[in-house]
């Protein structure tokens, strides 16, 4: 019975564009399913990289692809696999749609880098290395870190739906309440909080757990319209 609440509902998701006016922003929406963990990474090695998820956030991703792969032709879903450590993501590419969802955010430089290939340190010579002004610019890639740009929800509606996005993907219910919690998140709980209080959610509360990594965490009382805005896309989660 389960699985067929979960086909209606993506079948539901996958007919909505059709409609002249739907509850959801897609890309409100997708921006609130976003990773966060030291910001939005960008670099020059992931050009066309939209996010990437954990095998278990199936219905998320197939969702998101069936929002956008009529808008973006170049959409496509690979899977990364490590068999040495049994690592298993699936990656959403498109530069299309990357490019556009970029623009929701501010970059800056984060003083991080990432390799741009497999490195073996210990088949390195320590010595050629020290001498090696330009060891890290010829195999790094220099990371910026996306921070959500202010005030880019500015109706209600885009409001709504990034902050559905984000609890399908990072939230719970605690009995009344509601949270959606990050690890290592440099802006998007800080926008969700100011977002729920605007909307008119009570009890709203951002936490900080300092530890490794740092624990965001927003908890609060959901509008009746947020409710139904939970309610209505619940088999995503």
């Amino acid at each position: 019975m389960k699985k067929i609440v979960v086909l209606i509902g993506l079948i539901s998701l996958l007919g909505y564009q059709q409609k002249e006016e739907s509850l959801l922003d897609k890309y409100c929406f997708v921006v609130g399913t976003l990773r966060d963990y030291m910001g939005r990474e960008k670099y020059n090695s992931e050009k066309d990289l939209v996010d990437q998820y954990h095998p278990s956030e199936k219905k998320i991703y197939k969702a998101i692809e069936a929002m956008f792969q009529k808008s973006y032709p170049d959409l496509k879903l690979n899977v990364y696999e490590n068999k040495k450590t049994d690592y298993i993501r699936y990656q959403l590419r498109s530069k299309n749609l990357k490019d556009t969802l970029d623009n929701f955010y501010n970059f800056t430089y984060s003083g991080r880098g990432r390799a741009r290939k497999y490195i073996d340190f210990d088949a390195i010579n320590i010595d050629s290395l020290i001498k090696n002004k330009h060891f890290f610019q010829e195999n790094y890639d220099t990371i910026f870190e996306g921070s959500l740009k202010q005030e880019i929800f500015k109706t209600k509606k885009q409001k709504l739906s990034f902050i559905t996005g984000a609890y399908v993907r990072y939230g719970s219910q605690l009995d009344t309440l509601h949270q959606i919690s990050l690890a290592n998140s440099t802006s998007k709980v800080k926008v969700l909080e100011e977002l729920l209080k605007d909307i008119g959610c009570t009890d709203v509360v951002y936490e900080i757990r300092k530890a490794i990594p740092y624990g965001h965490k927003v908890r609060f009382k959901p509008t009746k319209s947020l409710k139904n805005y939970f309610e209505k896309y619940r088999f995503l989660k």
